[in-house]
């Protein structure tokens, strides 16, 4: 199947919002750190470090940083505009929205992340065109995925499938934290990811979360925990996984255990209806039943898992005052990663897929603790 029918759908849901909003034209910009709403409107990577997709009821354009210019476009534009700065390409922007005479409301997804120099030099060009915010309307469309997204997701999920086991083969005494992440980069992109979003630690109860990785060496008796989040065509699944170094000792045995009862429990819940903070409440019941419901608090644990798609991060979040009911075709990561004191921090978690009765499970690394060297 081409582009062209593998994104009719979404294009069609986009305009199809832009005439619920009343919106004349949408406006989906992206940079550096986080690209997901251009990458909505415009599918194919934009390697530009700015960039702006204007979508129309009728048609497209992508504007991007020169010499990113001479890119090919992609279905969801008709022709690709280059300036040699930043400003210049929000210049652009203005200079065609004015031409288009598209109407007075312009929605602007992704303006939470827009430079306010960009934002200034539209707004000074744009005339008597309002810009509408729109990142919560375009945000309501990404919360489902359609075909291509769920085939995207799925082979990113089999790559972090694959990327765990040169993990564990690659954890050794004495290997530094950064081997193992060069190793598991190298293997990803071979298996065809663009990106790879990875967190990483070791040690015992001196671990209070993960980090980049760093120079520290393994050593036996450490937990070695990480987030492996492959991307393929934009999308980002996640596998999130701890093994030992060496034999486990009891207290990490009894910290898994509480783990995987608690990922369990998150699993079990998981189904349309239900909301991110019943996933997050199945959890931290688990580790309050086991007497540790101080380290189910913000102090000890970000989040209780998360939304996943074109960003590794999206919403919505699974904490205990999220009432975010699931849906069919959404897909989340529950991760019950937090600090303990009976063997520090420790992570486990697998990307879920909503469905119509329950949840189906896309990374199917076993769900165990595993040790260094063993065969993921």
């Amino acid at each position: 199947m081409g582009s062209e029918g593998r994104y009719a759908e979404r294009l069609a849901r986009l305009r199809a919002m832009m005439a619920a909003e009343r919106l004349d034209g949408l406006l989906c910009y992206g940079n550096g750190y986080r690209k997901d709403f251009l990458r909505y409107a415009h599918p194919a990577p934009t390697p530009s470090p700015y960039g702006f997709c204007l979508l129309t009821p009728e048609g497209g354009e992508l504007f991007v940083e020169a010499p990113w210019d001479t890119q090919p476009a992609a279905e969801t534009v008709q022709q690709v505009h280059g300036a040699r700065t930043p400003t210049a390409v929000a210049q652009r922007v203005a200079a065609r929205v004015r031409a288009l005479e598209l109407g007075p409301r312009l929605g602007l997804a992704g303006g939470e992340v827009l430079e306010a120099a960009l934002y200034d030099t539209l707004r000074e060009h744009l005339g008597p065109v309002e810009l509408v915010p729109a990142s919560r309307a375009v945000m309501e469309l990404r919360y489902v995925k359609d075909v291509a997204e769920l085939a995207a997701i799925r082979r990113a999920a089999a790559i972090a499938d694959e990327g765990w086991k040169t993990f564990v083969r690659a954890c050794r005494p004495g290997v530094p934290q950064y081997k193992i992440t060069a190793r598991c980069e190298g293997v990803v992109r071979e298996l065809g990811a663009e990106d790879n979003f990875m967190l990483i630690a070791s040690g015992t109860t001196d671990v209070y979360g993960m980090t980049p990785p760093s120079s520290r060496r393994l050593a036996p008796g450490d937990n070695v925990l990480t987030e492996f989040t492959p991307q393929v065509d934009g999308y980002y699944a996640q596998l999130c996984r701890t093994l030992t170094v060496g034999p486990p000792s009891a207290e990490q045995r009894r910290a898994f255990a509480i783990f995987l009862r608690a990922a369990d429990a998150a699993l079990a819940a998981a189904r349309p209806g239900a909301t991110a903070a019943d996933l997050a409440r199945a959890q931290n019941a688990v580790f309050r039943e086991e007497g540790f419901g101080e380290y189910c608090t913000a102090r000890y644990t970000r989040v209780r898992g998360h939304g996943l798609g074109l960003h590794f991060d999206e919403e919505p979040l699974l904490w205990e005052d999220v009432d975010f009911p699931l849906r069919p075709g959404m897909v989340v990561i529950p991760h019950p990663n937090t600090y303990l004191p009976l063997a520090g921090y420790m992570v486990f978690g697998d990307t879920l897929l909503i469905t119509d009765s329950g949840a189906e499970r896309l990374t199917h690394t076993a769900r165990i603790l595993f040790e260094a060297g063993e065969d993921g």
